[in-house]
C-alpha cells in the first residue's frame, strides 16, 4: 500500500493524479502491475478516518479511468462540486483507494492526506 499526500485549490476543475497500482510479487522485494481486469475501484474522501459523512467519493467512470488495465494505470479527477462547499481555509481531508478484485478481495492500495488550499478569486 502507498500512503501519500495530495494537494488541490478548493472548487478547482480538473486536479489528476495518474497512479499505477502495484501488488508484491511473492518471495521478492519488488512490485508489480496489479491488473485490474473486471475490478472495481472507490477512491473516498472524508474529513477524519472515523467521519460518517462522505466529502465526496469516485469510482471507474465517474473520476476514476482506467488507462491501463493490464499495466494498472489509472487517473483520478476532481471536479470543482468535489470541494467547493468547503468552507474557504485549509482543510485536511483523509482517502483510500479501495481495490475489490473479481472474487470480491478487498485491498486498500493507497491512502492519505488530500489538502484543500484556499482560494483567493471565488464567488466570481
Amino acid at each position: 500500500m502507498v500512503t501519500t499526500e495530495l494537494r488541490m485549490t478548493r472548487g478547482d476543475v480538473g486536479p489528476r493524479w495518474r497512479a499505477t497500482i502495484t501488488r508484491p510479487i511473492p518471495g521478492s522485494t519488488a512490485r508489480e502491475p496489479l491488473p485490474l481486469t473486471g475490478c472495481t475501484l472507490t477512491f473516498t474522501a472524508r474529513t477524519a478516518y472515523n467521519a460518517e459523512t462522505v466529502v465526496f467519493t469516485k469510482v471507474i467512470d465517474e473520476g476514476i479511468e482506467v488507462e491501463d488495465e493490464s499495466g494498472g494505470i489509472i487517473v483520478i479527477s476532481l471536479e470543482a462540486v468535489d470541494t467547493e462547499s468547503l468552507s474557504n481555509r485549509p482543510t485536511r481531508l483523509v482517502f483510500d483507494l479501495e481495490v475489490i478484485d473479481t472474487l470480491g478481495g478487498i485491498e486498500t492500495v493507497a491512502k492519505g492526506e488530500l489538502w484543500i488550499e484556499p482560494e483567493v478569486t471565488f464567488g466570481a
